[in-house]
């Protein structure tokens, strides 16, 4: 562009005047460079240059368009990495990123631990933490900002990072807020995920889960949660789970305080069922799953095996068990279904 401009102010001054300057541009050489070549010199050229190429627009839209990948990647020494058939090395690129690389999936483990910085009031944050100016975000579905290219990702997952306690396009819509304190005889934790389940009829339940960390020396986490739900637990990383509340109804912008006992924990089936039973098969062992609740029902509030999270509701004069299946297995790692808070 600066060739162009000079190029034309010396047409410019040829017009106007015969002066010592024009004298002195007229000394200048301008290239005129044929595609794909350019610079002052000619000297640069673009890779990605086709026959049908136009402009530079062009050029690159159609270059992004055939989902670019970098072929040149810089080795990343600081991790065990097995990509097993294949030689090429680990990029830094891929750390974090919410593709598994590695075998033993080393390159996504623990991600949703990481600390992030903030990001600043004009910019938007990326699943891997980085930041983008806001209006490079969803901006065009075929240029990726981000280096996991999370910010033109089309998916069903969604990143809970309202940190102000508000949502909405104007954040007009307060979050529902559970202040959650715990009995002095359960040990805690310094982190812990909490699940959130909608029951919608006639549709399988959806599950979102965030991940808190609770402060040294604390008994109370306050947790913000925008999205609707029914039923709302937490999860220790030592498998011990505490029911926090179920509701038939959901109602926005609410504030909900309890206190967990430790009676609100969460067993597993091998506790409350007979080994023999519990050595069924599942479809013929989920027939005995109302009685746990019939036989502890004042004390028993929910409970789970390997594929579902249950709950014990009184219905009538009877105990009845209500179940629906919840991935115990799935890795907190920052793809798939998994979303996670970045907040403390």
């Amino acid at each position: 562009m600066d060739v162009v401009e000079r190029c034309q102010f010396y047409l410019n001054l040829l017009l106007t005047s015969n002066s010592s300057s024009s004298s002195l541009m007229a000394i200048h050489i301008f290239y005129n460079c044929t595609s794909p070549r350019f610079g002052p010199l000619c000297q640069y050229s673009l890779n990605a240059y086709k026959s049908h190429h136009l402009t530079l627009h062009e050029m690159i839209c159609e270059f992004y368009l055939h989902e670019y990948e970098p072929t040149i990647l810089t080795c990343y020494i600081h991790l065990q990495w097995d990509r097993g058939s294949t030689s090429v090395s680990l990029d830094w690129s891929e750390i974090y990123d919410g593709i598994i690389d590695c075998q033993n999936g080393v390159d996504e483990e623990d991600c949703w631990q990481v600390e992030i910085n903030e990001c600043e009031y004009n910019e938007d944050r990326c699943l891997n933490g980085q930041c983008i100016p806001t209006t490079f975000f969803h901006d065009d579905p075929n240029i990726f900002e981000c280096i996991d290219r999370s910010d033109e990702r089309l998916s069903q997952q969604r990143l809970f990072i309202n940190m102000s306690g508000f949502t909405g396009d104007r954040c007009e819509i307060t979050d529902n807020k559970i202040l959650v304190s715990f009995h002095r005889d359960i040990i805690l934790p310094d982190s812990l995920l909490a699940h959130f389940t909608q029951v919608i009829a006639g549709t399988p339940p959806t599950n979102d889960s965030t991940f808190k960390r609770i402060p040294i020396n604390q008994n109370t986490l306050i947790i913000n949660w925008s999205y609707p739900f029914h039923i709302a637990f937490v999860q220790f990383f030592n498998k011990h789970y505490y029911l926090i509340t179920v509701q038939k109804k959901y109602h926005q912008s609410t504030t909900i305080t309890r206190e967990i006992q430790p009676s609100n924990r969460c067993p597993h089936i091998n506790e409350v069922l007979n080994e023999t039973i519990v050595k069924f098969h599942l479809l013929r062992r989920i027939k005995y799953y109302h009685l746990p609740c019939q036989r502890h029902s004042s004390q028993l509030f929910c409970f789970y095996d390997d594929n579902h999270f249950c709950l014990c509701n009184n219905f009538g004069q009877q105990s009845v068990v209500n179940c629906f299946e919840f991935n115990y297995t799935k890795k907190f790692d920052c793809f798939g279904q998994s979303n996670g808070e970045n907040g403390a």
